[in-house]
């Protein structure tokens, strides 16, 4: 281990460069700070190099998720959403993601009344539970062909959303309450394999 590199919380430094074992990596990295604010997004550092977004408590307007932030000399990549992330931020109105993330997590949007749109990037490949629980403002969503996974209740009570357009060739599963008391009226599926998804449970 003397020619590898160990990336340890932020102020614990000292004790690893003493403590048996963990002394003789060849290099110990502190990660400073374990969170930190660009252009008023929180973020959490989840690794050497990456970064999701973390709590945002009362965010206010539209928010713009870069693909990379800089803190500390540290350049740092956005791959997800944080559970919570935008948790009933009623004023938040609109949010643009980048092509890196790759996950949203747990009621990242839970009850943004306000939420009018999103753009799910074609990184993704998990929408976590809740995710978008109570987004009565939504009338509208693009699930990109990269998702494999949707938890449970992730657009239930979206009480606007009537249009929801997906991409799967092979509709994947999930359960009937993702889109729960949802009023869809069009469902956009593409073209030539309309009625796979006819007879398929849920769609």
């Amino acid at each position: 281990i003397t020619s590898a590199t160990l990336y340890v919380p932020s102020g614990t430094l000292a004790a690893y460069q003493t403590a048996p074992v963990w002394k003789e990596f060849g290099t110990i990295i502190e990660m400073l700070p374990i969170t930190f604010t660009v252009s008023n997004i929180n973020y959490k550092v989840t690794s050497p190099t990456m970064v999701e977004v973390a709590s945002n408590v009362d965010f206010v307007g539209d928010a713009i998720i870069p693909s990379s932030v800089t803190n500390a000399s540290i350049t740092y990549e956005v791959t997800g959403i944080g559970g919570n992330a935008f948790f009933s931020c009623t004023n938040l109105s609109s949010i643009i993601l980048p092509e890196s993330i790759n996950k949203i997590s747990f009621a990242a949007f839970w009850s943004c009344y306000n939420l009018k749109s999103i753009n799910l990037p074609k990184s993704l490949t998990t929408i976590g539970q809740d995710a978008f629980y109570s987004c009565t403002g939504l009338t509208s969503v693009t699930i990109p062909n990269t998702v494999t996974s949707i938890g449970d209740y992730a657009f239930a009570n979206c009480s606007s959303l009537t249009s929801v357009i997906v991409n799967w060739v092979s509709p994947i599963v999930i359960n009937p309450n993702v889109f729960g008391d949802v009023p869809i009226t069009i469902g956009y599926a593409p073209s030539k394999i309309l009625n796979t998804y006819k007879i398929k449970p849920v769609f």
